[in-house]
């Protein structure tokens, strides 16, 4: 076995057809990997066994053909210099931002008129601990896109509906994009999240792409001023 030479890099490993399934999945979610593995593999293990050179390009390609993602056109995808439609360029941003952080903030302007209505000291820092100071201050900066009428008053409650709804805007946004786009998204976040819903309502399908979009130049550093 010789080992590369000092400072010259090696290619990933690739599997029998020259592809290079381990890149397509870069942050895949470690309960991806443990489903297709085994249930029973801890995250760190599961971490490990995706990153690993050795074999990380077989547990990507196991995953992706489980997902009906076929590594020769996902090759093509991220191959090109720019999105060949306006439904890629919706998708590109998912594909490099933290989907649950997005997910919260999404949820946070969903639910703003219920944050507005968190005015009790303990109730501001119970809910502060369960979704972060960052996602109660960015639903509270843009409660314009607040969506939900009905005011959810207790602190886990509310956090549990931030998350839910979310991910269903999230879900609502890829319900109209390419199967292939929604299965490389599905693949970084955790199985059984509303995101996967077979159907989403008229209002989140309506209100998602703004909300999305507030959210991921959130993420980004470029917030809605």
């Amino acid at each position: 076995m010789t080992s590369a030479r000092p400072g010259h890099q090696t290619a990933p490993p690739t599997d029998l057809h020259g592809r290079r399934p381990a890149r397509h999945l870069p942050s895949v979610h470690p309960d991806r990997v443990r489903a297709c593995l085994d249930p029973r593999l801890s995250a760190a293990v599961a971490q490990r066994l995706a990153d690993s050179e050795r074999v990380g390009w077989r547990v990507a390609e196991i995953i992706l053909y489980r997902h009906g993602l076929n590594p020769a056109m996902l090759d093509d995808f991220y191959g090109r210099a720019a999105p060949a439609s306006s439904s890629e360029a919706d998708i590109h941003p998912l594909l490099h931002c933290d989907l649950e952080d997005c997910a919260r903030l999404a949820g946070a302007a969903w639910h703003a008129r219920s944050l507005k209505q968190c005015v009790s000291g303990k109730l501001v820092a119970d809910l502060t601990a369960l979704i972060g100071h960052r996602t109660r201050a960015f639903g509270l900066r843009n409660a314009n896109l607040a969506v939900c009428s009905q005011v959810v008053t207790g602190a886990a409650e509310l956090a549990a509906a931030i998350n839910d709804d979310g991910f269903r805007c999230i879900g609502a946004l890829l319900s109209s994009k390419d199967w292939a786009l929604r299965g490389l998204v599905h693949v970084r976040l955790p199985p059984g999240t509303p995101a996967e819903a077979v159907a989403f309502g008229d209002e989140h399908v309506r209100h998602a792409p703004a909300i999305i979009e507030r959210a991921l130049a959130e993420l980004q550093g470029t917030p809605h001023a």
